[in-house]
């Protein structure tokens, strides 16, 4: 015989015959011996049964038409030609781009700064303040 909690995951599929013969049988024998089970199925065919007895409600023939339309109007309310989301395909790739770019010219104003030379350094008398700052007159 199965346990409760495996009884109650399939209740539903026994309730629509969505169950293979031997579990259908499993169950049976479980609900015949289990009340707290049974009181379950049975809540379960109340609520089939009332929501068979709900009305259906027909959508007019341009329901799809205006639905689209209104869908289409909030897009274009909300999102800009150059919206990132429009080419995601292209996020990685442009980032990974700006982060080379940055490197690049880092690394270039770091060997420019490396490269200057000594002469250069002594009219501003920068060589002095890095070489011995000790000795800075404040």
């Amino acid at each position: 015989m199965i346990k409760c909690d495996k009884c109650r995951s399939n209740l539903s599929a026994f309730i629509d015959d969505e169950t293979s013969e031997q579990e259908a049988i499993r169950i049976k024998e479980h609900l015949d011996a289990c009340p707290g089970c049974q009181e379950q199925v049975n809540a379960l065919k109340s609520v089939r049964t009332s929501l068979k007895s709900l009305f259906k409600i027909q959508a007019s023939p341009s329901f799809d038409i205006i639905l689209r339309d209104r869908i289409r109007r909030e897009m274009r309310k909300h999102s800009s030609r150059f919206s990132p989301a429009l080419f995601p395909r292209f996020r990685v790739p442009a980032f990974a781009a700006a982060a080379v770019a940055v490197l690049l010219i880092g690394m270039l104003i770091g060997g420019t700064l490396q490269q200057t030379p000594p002469s250069q350094l002594a009219r501003t008398g920068s060589r002095r303040r890095i070489a011995n700052p000790a000795k800075q007159a404040y």
